[in-house]
């Protein structure tokens, strides 16, 4: 694994943690019984627990690192002054 493996590579104490874990047993995925063309191919499914570092970064679906609101009026503020400045 890139040369890390005493970092990287399998999920135990000790190691970095990146781990991400979606829903399958919605409705939008219902029909579909294989895991990974559900991810592919069917709707985007909502995002249980996302872990970086071994830290929360999004739990149910929701960001609980920051304040989605507010990055969302950050981004449209910069996307707005984008489109100002280009030709």
């Amino acid at each position: 694994m890139l040369g890390r493996t005493d970092d990287l590579g399998s999920i135990e104490a000790g190691k970095l943690a990146d781990l991400a874990v979606w829903r399958l047993d919605t409705i939008a995925h219902a029909d579909i019984d294989d895991p990974i063309a559900a991810l592919v191919l069917g709707a985007a499914p909502p995002l249980e627990l996302l872990l970086v570092d071994g830290r929360p970064v999004v739990e149910r679906d929701r960001v609980v690192t920051a304040d989605e609101e507010t990055l969302a009026r950050e981004a449209d503020a910069v996307h707005r002054e984008l489109l100002r400045k280009a030709p």
